[in-house]
């Protein structure tokens, strides 16, 4: 406990590279938690200062943050780095690129690690996916993407070089040029590029997931062939579906996040089926406004099951588990059977991408879409979930926007931040 509780306090470290020397600045996380909570919209506090640098906080009145980095000389003072957190979106300017400056990402990421909460989201339409039920169905959905794959991708994982032999995927050459998707280059962040990134991750969830373990637990039960981020990420899922509003007539299979059409008298039967059972477990999750409110984790009986299948919900093995959202729309949590599973009518023709160079929403609601698909198939289909990381990067054509690992739910949720900023 005391090396946790060491960990916990370190400070946060920001490294200047200037004339050749390398300065730490040492942030104290208590205080930057203290100007959190004290710091009133249209104040500001110093967080760091010293006789060459100054490091302010400052919260906007929109409430998005500000911290403002800068260099004294004599008596002159010159901007370094500007970091605007909004939501759980960041952005670094760089007003001096005389100078390196890293880790100003880290403090986005404290801010939004403390504050994580579970937002309340509206799907006016439903989310959908397109038929995986059969392999041959999801390589036609993936082949339909258009996705290239670097050279090293191919020789270090053995599902790429099958699906590149079948056709599935291409690989990238190496004098290939302007290629749609994500490059397998990580992005610096201090290099003068303003556009701006995401912080929702699993890491900054962890806090929520801590409290959650019980949950986390019963969902791994479900996949345990699967890691055990995707039980982590099923319990965020769970979370999320319980505190959105959904189409009405429809029910949402947590861990792909896709709701599935049913009838009014289906929905019933399932809210009656757990409205008088001791639940099996409970998510806990904040809201925005810091309200703590619970999810309830109800084991699916044989006679739900049943009432499952004799709508086209059949649960392939293990058990299943039910909860009702706060709009009333039920969420199962269970491996289903996609083969058989009811779909919305709607078309999936993958748009050219092309397309969406010139419009960045289309191109963040493509990249949705795409990460989605690949999720939901790598799950169904789970020899092929070695090689997820790799396609859902090379399918990510914005990957600034979205989570480093796929989670439908927090890349829904990210994406809608992203077109909302814009």
């Amino acid at each position: 406990m005391r090396q946790k509780s060491r960990l916990k306090n370190e400070p946060i470290v920001l490294t200047l590279i200037t004339q050749g020397e390398e300065i730490p600045l040492h942030i104290n996380k208590r205080f930057l938690t203290v100007c959190k909570k004290s710091i009133a919209p249209g104040q500001s506090a110093e967080l760091y200062k010293d006789q060459h640098f100054l490091l302010t906080y400052t919260r906007l009145a929109n409430d998005a943050r500000i911290f403002h980095l800068q260099q004294h000389y004599g008596d002159q003072t010159f901007d370094l780095r500007t970091l605007t957190l909004c939501g759980e979106l960041f952005q670094i300017d760089n007003h001096d690129k005389s100078v390196q400056v890293s880790g100003l990402e880290n403090i986005a990421k404290n801010m939004v690690f403390r504050e994580f909460h579970i937002p309340s989201l509206t799907f006016n339409t439903p989310c959908v996916l397109p038929a995986i039920g059969a392999r041959e169905q999801a390589y036609a959905a993936i082949r339909s993407m258009n996705l290239v794959v670097s050279a090293k991708d191919l020789k270090e994982n053995s599902v790429i070089k099958h699906l590149a032999k079948e056709g599935v995927v291409a690989c990238q050459v190496a004098n290939r040029r302007n290629v749609s998707m994500a490059s397998t280059v990580p992005r610096n962040l201090d290099q003068g590029d303003c556009t701006p990134s995401t912080m929702l991750n699993l890491d900054t969830a962890q806090r929520m997931l801590w409290f959650n373990n019980n949950a986390v637990s019963r969902l791994r039960s479900l996949y345990h062939h699967l890691p055990i981020d995707f039980a982590r990420s099923a319990c965020l899922n769970v979370a999320i579906g319980h505190a959105s509003t959904h189409p009405s007539s429809s029910i949402l299979i947590s861990h792909t996040f896709q709701h599935v059409p049913v009838s009014k008298e289906l929905i019933q039967a399932l809210q009656d089926s757990v409205s008088d059972v001791k639940p099996s477990s409970k998510i806990q999750y904040l809201d925005r406004k810091g309200s703590k409110l619970k999810v309830s984790l109800f084991k699916a009986s044989d006679k739900c099951q049943n009432l499952l299948r004799a709508h086209k919900l059949n649960v392939r093995r293990g058990d299943a588990f039910m909860s009702i959202a706060l709009d009333g729309t039920p969420i199962l949590t269970a491996d289903i059977d996609m083969g058989v599973l009811p779909t919305y009518d709607a078309d999936f023709e993958t748009k050219p991408d092309t397309e969406s160079k010139y419009n960045k929403q289309e191109s963040i609601k493509n990249d949705l879409r795409r990460r989605m698909n690949l999720h939901a198939i790598c799950v169904y289909h789970h020899t092929m979930q070695p090689a997820l990381h790799i396609l859902v990067r090379a399918a990510t054509s914005c990957p600034h926007f979205f989570p480093p690992v796929s989670s439908p739910g927090l890349d829904i949720w990210a994406s809608k931040q992203a077109i909302a900023y814009d």
